[in-house]
């Protein structure tokens, strides 16, 4: 599949955490984009180059007891 813009962001609306919790996008052999969870918390790892890059919003809560 080769989604649009608007393919992909509402594959992103999707996620809830719960029945739909993982999105994958494939730009190239090598380029790829990872998001999980939803609805208010997000996961998102991306591979460039060879390289992970990985973010992930936390709540603050969360950050206390880290």
């Amino acid at each position: 599949m080769n989604p649009t813009w608007t393919d992909s962001l509402r594959f992103l609306r999707k996620l809830d955490g719960d029945k739909f919790t993982l999105v994958f996008f494939e730009a190239s052999d090598t380029d790829s984009a990872l998001v999980g969870g939803g609805p208010e918390y997000f996961v998102v790892s991306i591979t460039m180059d060879d390289n992970i890059y990985t973010l992930m919003n936390v709540s603050r809560e969360t950050v206390k007891f880290l």
